[in-house]
């Protein structure tokens, strides 16, 4: 007796996702089926629509059930030639843009000149054959890092639950794409040097050199002191963030009962950062890796 109207749902819900016009997918999670888009992507959606003109309520956004990376879009009210043509441009210019961004940096060798002198003709031949600038590739990892800096041993008593006063930061971290450019086989760091610092690795030889992003943007935000450069040996770039100011820890025992809040509080922050890391942390419209557009018959 419940065949039929069984039946004609799913007839209806088949039609419905046929009618939908296009397809976001995101880099991150993009919500869920049973909730719908995320509360940020969902509030940045909104202030786009009405900066545009549309009604975020002609539009019907919906999770794939099977891959939350994938948001689907309906019309539930026909959206006007200009209107259509301006909500593709909000999400083709996020696209565009990501496409354009670069992680990059430029290593330059930063050799003395009387140790340029002192190098050997076999060096100096292979220093010569070193593209200047060398540029690497960074893959920016997604994961927030909540990084405590506790007193050193003789500040800190034997007691695991005995709680310090702990420096508290928000990090990102960045690590070279290999292969790299002809003739250098590794980076490395030494702790000595400046965060910008670093030694190129050339067969048996290291030559120093210093290194600087490719993006202006983000390279002035090294420069000013908004972003904290910081870097690890073998070659890991740090990106210090925020400062969250000093919290009382447990000093050696692995659980910490402020932890989630704390961890919770860098990546609210994350989700605020510029471009280009926008495309790469936090749960923002940047987040949008592709957008494809579906003929509605």
């Amino acid at each position: 007796m419940n065949l039929k109207p069984l039946a004609l749902l799913g007839g209806m819900l088949l039609a419905g996702c046929n009618d939908e016009s296009m397809v976001l997918h995101f880099q991150d999670s993009a919500g869920s089926s049973g909730t719908g888009l995320n509360t940020t992507k969902q509030e940045l959606i909104d202030n786009a629509l009405t900066a545009n003109q549309i009604n975020p309520q002609s539009l019907r956004w919906r999770v794939d059930p099977q891959d939350e990376h994938l948001v689907y879009m309906k019309e539930l009210q026909p959206l006007s030639d200009s209107q259509r043509m301006a909500l593709h441009r909000v999400f083709d210019q996020i696209v565009q843009a990501r496409v354009a961004s670069t992680l990059d940096i430029e290593v330059n060798l930063d050799i003395p000149a009387q140790a340029l002198k002192e190098l050997s003709a076999a060096q100096r031949q292979q220093v010569d054959a070193l593209p200047q600038p060398l540029i690497i590739n960074l893959a920016l990892e997604p994961k927030v890092l909540t990084m405590a800096l506790m007193p050193k041993g003789g500040d800190v008593m034997g007691d695991v639950m005995q709680e310090v006063n702990s420096e508290v930061s928000c990090q990102l971290q960045a690590r070279p794409v290999e292969p790299f450019p002809a003739g250098v086989t590794a980076l490395w760091k030494s702790f000595l040097d400046d965060a910008d610092q670093i030694s190129v690795e050339v067969g048996e030889q290291s030559y120093p050199a210093r290194y600087r992003f490719r993006d202006a943007q983000l390279q002035s935000q090294v420069q000013s002191g908004e972003l904290r450069l910081m870097t690890t040996s073998p070659l890991i770039v740090q990106l210090g963030f925020a400062e969250l100011g000093k919290h009382r820890l447990y000093s050696k025992f692995p659980l910490q009962h402020r932890a989630s809040a704390l961890i919770r509080e860098c990546e609210n922050k994350a989700s605020t950062l510029p471009r280009p890391l926008s495309f790469h942390v936090g749960d923002g419209l940047d987040r949008l890796e592709s957008v494809t557009y579906k003929n509605v018959q």
